[in-house]
């Protein structure tokens, strides 16, 4: 037996076929092989490596029929840790995501991206982070008119803000948001609501204690 140019195994010169020799060629051909499941994907990958067959360099090319539509096809290269060839793992939750980037921190570069319960994450380097996050919310200030927003990025914002949402409980058209952000870290940013002329008449005066309703977004 010898190995042919698209590095399949194949017949040597002179060789006599035989039954054997032919099930090591056709097994060398990395097809796309139908499996149920994630069970069944394991169990042929276990059959194939049982033939002898390397799978590290000859991985297991599978269309698994309950994965997601557009992210069906998957690789192995050991018949248990599958990839998706479309780049984007899927996870339960977050707590799933964590525990997978763990334990194969190898197979993940910056900017990988993940779906975890429905959210988008994408890896740091050392962490899932989320590439963004926004909302529509009521939040009570502090006395100095600081809102505490909590965006849940996993890391420090680039860039965040926030504007005053018209049908805010207290005197929206008197409201204004003063600058960007403000001690932001890798949960919350703040910024600082103002309001004219109370108490100083003619001035933007902080906000303080008062329900505000603000949208809001962060990007990382």
């Amino acid at each position: 037996m010898t190995t042919d140019a698209k590095k399949h195994t194949s017949f040597g010169a002179g060789e006599t076929p035989s039954r054997a020799a032919l099930v090591a060629a056709l097994l060398s051909v990395n097809d796309i092989i139908p499996v149920a499941n994630a069970t069944e994907a394991n169990t042929v990958a276990a059959a194939i490596a049982a033939t002898g067959q390397n799978l590290a360099t000859n991985p297991v090319v599978v269309s698994r029929a309950n994965a997601r539509g557009l992210h069906s096809i998957e690789i192995s290269f050991d018949g248990t840790v599958w990839r998706p060839a479309s780049g984007l793992l899927e996870f339960a939750d977050k707590t799933a995501a964590d525990a997978w980037a763990v334990a194969h921190p190898s197979l993940l570069t910056t900017g990988d991206s993940c779906t975890a319960g429905g959210v988008e994450y994408r890896w740091s380097g050392t962490a899932w982070v989320k590439p963004y996050a926004r909302g529509t919310e009521i939040i009570v200030g502090d006395a100095n008119g600081y809102l505490t927003i909590t965006h849940g990025l996993g890391k420090i914002p680039i860039a965040a803000g926030a504007e005053i949402c018209d049908d805010t409980p207290t005197v929206g058209d008197q409201l204004k948001i003063n600058g960007g952000m403000t001690q932001a870290d890798a949960t919350i940013f703040k910024v600082r609501v103002y309001r004219f002329g109370t108490p100083t008449a003619g001035a933007w005066n902080a906000f303080g204690s008062n329900g505000v309703k603000i949208s809001w977004w962060a990007f990382s």
